[in-house]
């Protein structure tokens, strides 16, 4: 750079005219025409700012996800980052083994792209890797790297009450598992909201969630003596039901 900036001063050096080149500047001195001039005759001016704009840009881009790491994902999913710079929407690219993606999409500095299906359940705490990577306008390549537990099943819930005679103001709660054998490894988490309890002849509280792998719901009154039916639904943390049908007396 310097060898360029020595080079326009000595051509300037050489006129009596105005030189411009590049962001540099020269201008002579006020001298005659049949006066000589040398570079101490010139008003030499380089413009930072141009010689900047010269500079590669050679900075990767930068993801990060909307969607928090070990995380519960279901099938149809979709996963969305946000990037540090405009990226090429042609250069994106989802990559988790044993899982299928659709076609990724860019809007603004967002990308995104659908989990269709995994082959592996994440049960018992197992993740999958994603690889996300997209190249900027200059094709200087991102990559990010984070871990999902993929999940589609619904929780198994069953009645955790015996026997099954109940009268009014009862309680009825429900457990959740991921298999229907119950065991800490297997405990299915539950949200807190989308809890149901549905009975065509007797009427429930408001039911809710007692921990995190149960639900609640107090039987207030029937229309009529004898057995009755009741259904429970509850998702869990991925967003899959589970529904869960008994009979009581």
């Amino acid at each position: 750079m310097h060898k360029i900036v020595l080079m326009v001063a000595l051509v300037c050096a050489l006129s009596i005219y105005r030189c411009e080149a590049s962001g540099i500047s020269a201008t002579p001195s006020n001298r005659r025409p049949n006066e000589a001039h040398s570079i101490g005759d010139m008003d030499i001016t380089i413009n930072a700012a141009d010689m900047k704009r010269a500079d590669p840009d050679t900075t990767p881009p930068t993801l990060t996800p909307y969607k928090a790491p070990y995380s519960p994902v279901k099938p149809n999913t979709p996963l969305s980052f946000a990037s540090s710079e405009p990226i090429r929407p042609n250069d994106i690219r989802f990559a988790a083994l044993g899982c299928i993606f659709d076609e990724p999409s860019v809007a603004g500095q967002i990308v995104t792209a659908t989990l269709v299906t995994c082959v592996h359940q994440g049960t018992s705490g197992l993740h999958f890797s994603l690889s996300v990577t997209v190249l900027d306008i200059a094709g200087n390549i991102g990559t990010y790297v984070v871990k999902y537990q993929y999940d589609s099943w619904g929780p198994y819930l069953r009645a955790d009450l015996a026997p099954y005679t109940v009268k009014p103001n009862t309680p009825l709660p429900y457990v959740s598992t991921i298999t229907g054998v119950p065991s800490l490894i297997d405990i299915d988490t539950l949200q807190p909201t989308g809890i149901t309890f549905v009975s065509s002849s007797c009427t429930f509280d408001t039911p809710f969630l007692a921990g995190p792998y149960a639900v609640v719901g107090t039987l207030l009154n029937c229309t009529a003596e004898g057995s009755f039916s009741v259904t429970v639904t509850a998702l869990d943390m991925a967003g899959n039901p589970g529904t869960h049908t008994d009979s009581f007396v």
